[in-house]
């Protein structure tokens, strides 16, 4: 059983952060650690069989980049009587659910006519 990584360059055992390890006879398991955005692809398992040829499967593998802060100085000051434009700006895979609170409370946009979130969530 080989593995053979999305730029099709065959996985060996021990490489520093992706581990191939033979279970038994019919298994392996391909362990990426400490995965990484760069790590995303298709990822092929072949099989070689004297009696069968060979085989093979593809395993798409998506990594999700971890939700991080681009933008969200702090403290962000104001004058009295001006508009205050809060700035967070956040960087993720998947397009993030933004909450704005305020003294730990929800900020309802319905009720509060002082606030409101602009298209590009700020």
């Amino acid at each position: 059983i080989s593995w053979f990584s999305p730029n099709g360059e065959k996985l060996t055992p021990n490489q520093q952060r992706i581990s191939v390890v033979r279970n038994d006879e019919f298994s392996s398991t391909l362990t990426i650690y400490n995965a990484n955005i760069d790590d995303a692809g298709i990822y092929k398992c072949v099989v070689s069989s004297l009696e069968q040829g060979d085989s093979e499967a593809t395993v798409n593998v998506k990594i999700f980049q971890k939700l991080m802060f681009k933008n969200a100085p702090t403290p962000q000051e104001f004058k009295e009587g001006d508009d205050a434009v809060i700035v967070c700006d956040v960087v993720s895979s998947l397009p993030p659910t933004i909450i704005w609170k305020h003294n730990g409370r929800d900020v309802i946009l319905k009720k509060d006519v002082r606030c409101i979130v602009l298209s590009n969530n700020y």
